[in-house]
């Protein structure tokens, strides 16, 4: 009787954990689906996939195994599509010193076209308690914009939870999803980081100030709107939507408390909007509460959202005045 129970029971796990590679693969093979649409509708043919990435930039296993499934099924599905070798992306990167911190983003998308590249796939992986949250994103070489993406929501097992826990890589050869890197000549602690300014999309955020005061961190900023036209801006406040406002200090992951956009604010979870004119400026900050104290921010990330666009501002390794 222990034996067939035995039996019963090693065959149930075994069904489970099938089941579950099977929704996996399921949910990538739709994500490229999606994916091969979105390059068809833009007429791009060649591009290339980055490793997935933790919130703090690092590859784990999880994220380097989701982009290579992504990437099988983009080539099974769209033979008209080529996707540059992930060695032969990383090697060039290298070489043409476009790799700071690690990192492609919008703006440095820009400028890996010598590889005849006209979009990169870079997606970035966040645990949500009993599933993860893996948010791809399409980027366009040509005008740094996003051309499109997806969301997959996946459950956390013992096997995805190691895979994510085993990190491959953190940075210095990376490739991964952040929107902003420190410039090199201006490194963590030294006077002069303020104000620190970053493309992000259609937008030029400026980083006016990293203040902790009593156990409360203030970010304070102010963001260009480069269109002619007016664009109703988002600013995102904690864990709220994909481009989620953060900090991350040792490891752990604190959730803004308050954002503030012109005159308007937002506590909590959810996010605030503010009109802004063609080629003008809007001030804001957010704000962390009970803080342990602080000297240096290993990251710092921002949410915007505007017109349909969701971008996130993400700084490494930034001083506290």
């Amino acid at each position: 009787m222990r034996r067939l129970f035995a039996v019963f029971l090693f065959t149930g796990l075994y069904a489970c954990t099938t089941l579950h590679a099977q929704s996996l693969n399921s949910k990538i093979a739709a994500a490229a689906k999606t994916l091969v649409g979105q390059l068809k509708a833009k007429n791009k043919t060649t591009i290339a996939i980055a490793d997935f990435t933790n919130p703090d930039g690092s590859v784990s296993a999880l994220g380097r195994s989701m982009a290579n499934k992504l990437r099988i099924n983009i080539v099974k599905s769209a033979h008209e599509i080529t996707i540059v070798n992930r060695a032969v992306l990383q090697k060039a990167l290298a070489e043409e010193q476009l790799l700071k911190d690690g990192i492609i983003d919008p703006v440095t998308a820009k400028k890996i076209k010598f590889l005849g590249l006209q979009a990169v796939v870079v997606a970035e992986i966040s645990n949500y308690g009993d599933n993860y949250s893996i948010e791809i994103q399409l980027i366009d070489t040509e005008r740094s914009d996003m051309l499109g993406g997806d969301i997959l929501e996946i459950s956390q097992t013992e096997t995805t939870r190691k895979l994510y826990e085993n990190i491959l890589s953190t940075g210095g050869g990376n490739v991964g999803t952040a929107t902003g890197t420190k410039p090199a000549s201006k490194s963590a602690g030294k006077t002069g980081y303020y104000p620190v300014e970053r493309e992000v999309g259609g937008l030029i955020v400026k980083v006016e100030s990293v203040k902790y005061r009593g156990k409360k961190l203030v970010v304070r900023f102010k963001v260009f709107n480069t269109f002619d036209t007016a664009i109703h801006l988002y600013v995102y406040a904690g864990g709220y939507g994909p481009p989620q406002t953060k900090i991350n200090y040792e490891g752990d992951i604190y959730f803004s408390t308050k954002v503030t956009i012109a005159n308007k604010f937002k506590s909590g979870f959810g996010y605030i909007g503010e009109n802004v004119s063609g080629k003008a400026w809007i001030k804001g900050s957010v704000e962390y509460d009970n803080m342990p104290v602080l000297t240096s921010l290993s990251l710092l990330q921002i949410g915007y959202e505007y017109n349909n666009q969701k971008q996130k501002l993400i700084l490494r390794d930034v001083p506290i005045e």
